[in-house]
């Protein structure tokens, strides 16, 4: 159980990580998309 436990949240990390990167490889598509749903811009 312990060694599920460990490759949950290593797989949480790299998902999170994997998300960071995608953030910074196309940030003039996510990051207007993401104030628009912050309601920051129309």
């Amino acid at each position: 159980h312990a060694r599920d436990q460990l490759k949950k949240e290593l797989c949480e990390e790299n998902w999170i990580a994997l998300r960071y990167v995608w953030y910074y490889e196309d940030p003039y598509v996510i990051i207007p998309k993401h104030l628009r749903e912050l309601g920051l811009i129309e």
